[in-house]
């Protein structure tokens, strides 16, 4: 099983990839994993941002191809964002449909300055959910310890225990439901 953890914020040392390679280091500590890669869209060639997009795809097909490359592979993703993500991820997604890429499960894993954030999760998934067919979210999560990720000094962020188990349940979840078959046979398991 493959698992690509996706941080969506498009600034250098930002606060998400701090969490994205956190969320890395705990996929691949699971052993859950054949292999885990890193989408930092610092690194994509994609302007992300731009509204106008959706009606240039078809210019931009040399950048995307790396990309889809790697989600080609992906069973399984993980996005780390900022919570204004609907907007940052918004071309991503749009991408990933006019390539046609398979049905994953995933999770989002946000990355807001409170707990409860500025956009609660059900908005927020809803959204993302009318936005594309690429991913179908477990489970919503939010870091809100911005503060604490920002001042530490390792390259990823220790996670508390509630969270990292919480995650490691939902990697379990996205390997059970690709050994059986992917999210088309999803009926067939009974998911807590």
């Amino acid at each position: 099983m493959r698992l690509v953890v996706i941080s969506g914020s498009t600034r250098n040392r930002s606060t998400t990839i701090k969490v994205a390679q956190s969320v890395l280091q705990l996929a691949q500590q699971s052993q859950l994993f054949k292999k885990v890669n890193l989408l930092d869209f610092v690194k994509v060639a994609l302007p992300i941002w731009d509204k106008a997009l959706k009606h240039e795809i078809a210019d931009w097909q040399d950048e995307w191809q790396e990309t889809a490359a790697l989600m080609r592979l992906a069973d399984a993703i993980i996005i780390v964002s900022p919570e204004w993500e609907e907007e940052s991820l918004d071309n991503f997604y749009a991408f990933c449909e006019s390539d046609n890429l398979s049905l994953l499960p995933s999770v989002v894993l946000r990355v807001g300055s409170n707990c409860r954030g500025a956009y609660s999760p059900t908005e927020l998934s809803m959204a993302n959910f009318s936005k594309n067919s690429t991913c179908l979210i477990l489970e919503h999560f939010i870091v809100a310890t911005i503060d604490s990720v920002n001042n530490c000094k390792e390259t990823y962020y220790p996670f508390e225990s509630p969270l990292v188990e919480r995650i490691l349940a939902n990697l379990g979840l996205m390997k059970q439901l690709v050994d059986n078959g992917g999210l088309l046979s999803a009926t067939r398991l009974h998911l807590a």
